[in-house]
């Protein structure tokens, strides 16, 4: 069995999480993907990455910030526990507080770099998406470059995983190029995203419907109805 989330509260009293939880059958197999999708960054990032995916903001924030003020500071999930609230403030719209959790977490992993994963190239990845809320295209696109040279130059025998992150860098160069007017450029960068994902993925899969919907944005843009 697994377990339904029923109700989630905050305890300033104590300072912690009091979660209220009913066992149930359903859901099995996607609690299997989140369990594998998260092994490389701890199980114990498990819970407030799935209230991140609820919508949970606040209460994940609050979750990961109560987590970091009970660990060391040189903890190895410590970067990545600057990394997920930083995803929250963010979702929030609070950019300056996501940027502040963003670079800390990129120091953090600077520091002491996993040559097994992509944790650098992902938050250089988060950091250029603030910038591009916030209008900042240049610094953006560097961070957002810096990723993708990252990646290309990073040597691993899992070909899926990394021709799905220099995907991810692609789109996210076409959907800055497309804030700042270049269309072509950006098309450009879009149809790449696509081609990559393709190989990997199947035709049903959300990621190719976010990289149609990025394409016909621009295709819209440039007059190609």
């Amino acid at each position: 069995a697994v377990f339904q989330i029923v109700k989630f509260e905050y305890d300033n009293t104590d300072n912690m999480c009091k979660v209220h939880m009913a066992a149930t059958d359903e859901g099995s197999k996607d609690v299997a993907k989140l369990v594998n999708r998260t092994s490389d960054s701890g199980k114990r990032m498990l819970f407030g990455e799935l209230l991140l995916d609820m919508g949970k903001y606040t209460e994940s924030q609050k979750y990961f910030e109560t987590m970091r003020e009970q660990m060391n500071s040189d903890d190895t999930e410590v970067a990545d526990i600057y990394h997920n609230p930083g995803r929250a403030y963010g979702y929030k719209g609070d950019f300056k507080k996501a940027l502040e959790n963003f670079n800390r977490a990129y120091d953090l992993r600077s520091r002491t770099p996993v040559t097994s994963d992509y944790s650098l190239p992902d938050a250089l990845n988060s950091l250029g998406v603030i910038y591009g809320e916030q209008g900042e295209y240049g610094k953006a696109k560097k961070r957002f470059n810096d990723a993708l040279t990252m990646v290309e130059q990073h040597q691993t025998s899992d070909t899926k995983s990394k021709v799905l992150h220099i995907a991810q860098s692609h789109s996210n160069l076409g959907w800055i190029h497309f804030l700042k007017g270049e269309y072509q450029q950006a098309l450009g960068f879009h149809q790449q995203s696509l081609n990559s994902r393709k190989q990997f993925l199947g035709d049903d899969f959300l990621l190719l419907a976010d990289n149609y919907s990025s394409i016909g944005a621009v295709q819209h843009a440039l007059g190609q109805f």
